[in-house]
């Protein structure tokens, strides 16, 4: 069968799941509630990673100390040379050298938060309309909340989205792989 433009659109989101958050019960609720989540579009998705890797980036100044650490280096490896040291020594400083990759960059907690956050704006649907419940409008309103429902609702999204490690693994595990990917000797 052959898939009109009309199916296609309409498998946005075709995956829903349902998650837990009791910590949002009021008194007049007969059980604990849950919200929808959805699969999230390729665009939105993009656009989610594209923020973490700007938040990610090292802070300014950063890469000038690398800079200035490496010339440091340099010149410590030329007098050394120079001065017939051995090699050794040679050998330590140019492994220094080598690792010219600036330190990976620990999210604070805020920002851990705030990617949280921004898996419950992309992926919380309304049932009935199954359109996206908050906009990024939301953030500051959301982020009042109490912190275990967002992390929770968010680690669902990203194993809904197999963006998560664990969710990652599974689907490389689960992958077939084709004769026109498949590696071999000839």
């Amino acid at each position: 069968m052959h898939l009109t433009k009309e199916m296609i659109l309409s498998r946005a989101g075709a995956r829903t799941q349902e998650v837990p958050v009791p910590e949002w019960r009021t008194p007049e609720m007969a059980a604990d509630p849950v919200v929808v989540i959805a699969e999230i579009g390729g665009l939105t998705l993009s656009r989610m990673w594209d923020w973490m890797a700007a938040v990610g980036r090292p802070p300014a100044g950063a890469v000038e100390a690398l800079e200035a650490r490496v010339t440091q280096l340099e010149q410590a490896l030329r007098s050394l040379l120079a001065a017939g040291g051995s090699d050794e020594e040679a050998a330590h400083v140019a492994e220094q050298l080598l690792d010219r990759r600036l330190p990976d960059r620990i999210l604070t907690v805020e920002e851990n938060y705030l990617f949280d956050l921004r898996w419950c704006v992309a992926a919380v649907i309304d049932p009935a309309t199954r359109e996206p419940m908050f906009t990024l409008a939301d953030l500051e309103s959301l982020g009042r909340l109490d912190r275990r429902p967002i992390h929770r609702i968010s680690e669902a999204a990203q194993a809904l989205n197999r963006t998560a490690p664990a969710a990652q693994k599974d689907a490389e595990k689960n992958s077939v792989t084709t004769g026109d990917d498949a590696s071999g000797s000839d």
